[in-house]
């Protein structure tokens, strides 16, 4: 006998084969000895759950195109765009959103082309830029700061706003105007929460995890490479952050720890009402803390969850992309009650980010440019001629200028 080998055979002699490999979740024996997740091509990071394997991100220019695992990342390509969304993008003979279809071929193009607030003709009607000027009260930031898609923003209590995105675009806006904050990363980064304008936490891919204190910004031990893609805290040293595999840390004001992996796919927000009372959402999975233990909420709201906010422990929001897209659940401390966005217009509303300086004062960022509004009676669309650009994060402070973010770098501010 020798030590038990994964091969299909009983090595140790003692009755039993392969019996010391867990085929659910071994990277390197997912399903069975020989399906190694760790082999499959030009896959940057995958895993193994339930006995298949999960990519969670390419390697740098190539794409799962179709979907199949077994392949791999099998499809070379860097995308240019979040989609074919212009004339430029559906004639140029490229993949830009890199989902295997090309200009006529791709169903983005199938629709009326958009206008962006670029300077330019997008949609070929012989206007430039007819969409973006001021919606309701809604200004575009024009030029804007930067070209990268935007994913989340945070407003300290003085009024200064954080703004995170791909390729390591860090963004700080305050009665100075904009400045590109260089933190020496390119990496995509996901969110953003602080204490202060002066003590800032950044969330990232590859478990990044970046500091800002006065100005300095430092990169942050996470002892984890996985997706990071939500950040908040109570306090300095009571910060929670929440990724890949359900995976969830907390900062004690010294060093990040593993509280644990508590889901079996992609957390992507965290927020709470006091330190025993924090939500985590995300794809399939929403999860509460009570200061003691994390648990799956039941009932809850279902679907791809992508942002959750309250302005207590019995007005809470959640919203997300599928469930089904449009919806946003409530808790009222005894039970989830949900609304479907529904204009009448023909559009579905995937819904990314919420955040409220109230609870008669709750705004909701997503698809087509929108930006929802619960004025404590009901909710309206702020921007219903806002245009196709995704906007993906929301926020502010008190009754201050908010903003909004999302693909391209658009900025929007609203002040009322």
């Amino acid at each position: 006998p020798v030590a038990e080998l994964c091969d299909g055979l009983d090595n140790d002699c003692d009755g039993a084969t392969d019996e010391t490999f867990d085929f659910r979740t071994d990277d390197d024996h997912c399903g069975g000895c020989w399906t190694s997740c760790r082999t499959l091509t030009h896959a940057a990071t995958a895993w193994c759950l339930d006995a298949e394997c999960r990519i969670d991100a390419c390697a740098s220019g190539w794409v799962d195109a179709d979907g199949l695992v077994a392949n791999g990342c099998e499809y070379e390509c860097t995308p240019t765009a979040a989609g074919e969304r212009t004339v430029a993008d559906c004639t140029d003979g490229l993949d830009n959103d890199c989902d295997g279809r090309v200009d006529a071929t791709d169903s983005d193009c199938s629709f009326d082309p958009y206008e962006l607030c670029d300077g330019t003709d997008d949609d070929g009607d012989g206007e430039t830029d007819e969409d973006c000027a001021c919606a309701s009260g809604w200004a575009w930031e024009n030029p804007l700061p930067q070209g990268n898609d935007l994913e989340a923003v945070w407003v300290a209590p003085d009024g200064t706003a954080f703004m995170v995105g791909a390729g390591g675009a860090l963004l700080r806006h305050d009665d100075a105007g904009w400045t590109a904050v260089d933190t020496g990363t390119s990496v995509h980064l996901f969110d953003v929460w602080g204490v202060s304008a002066d003590d800032i936490f950044v969330v990232g891919e590859g478990g990044t995890i970046l500091h800002g204190e006065g100005g300095v910004w430092t990169t942050m031990p996470s002892g984890t490479s996985l997706w990071l893609s939500g950040v908040w805290g109570t306090a300095a040293n009571d910060i929670f952050a929440v990724g890949d595999r359900g995976l969830v840390l907390h900062y004690d004001g010294i060093a990040w720890s593993t509280m644990g992996t508590f889901a079996d796919y992609a957390l992507r927000d965290v927020w709470g009402s006091s330190p025993t009372d924090v939500y985590a959402v995300g794809m399939l999975d929403a999860l509460h803390y009570d200061g003691t233990a994390w648990t799956a909420l039941a009932p809850a709201p279902d679907g791809d969850l992508h942002g959750v906010w309250g302005s207590s422990a019995t007005d809470v929001y959640v919203v997300g992309r599928e469930s089904p897209e449009g919806t946003i659940w409530h808790w009222d401390g005894t039970e989830w009650t949900s609304t479907l966005m529904w204009f009448g217009d023909g559009r579905r509303y995937g819904l990314y980010d919420v955040w409220g300086s109230s609870a008669n004062d709750v705004y909701v960022a997503g698809d087509h440019g929108s930006v929802f509004h619960w004025d404590g009676t009901s909710w309206s669309n702020l921007r219903p001629d806002g245009g196709v650009v995704r906007l993906f994060g929301v926020g502010g402070v008190g009754a201050g200028p908010v903003f909004a973010v999302g693909a391209r770098g658009t900025v929007l501010r609203w002040d009322g």
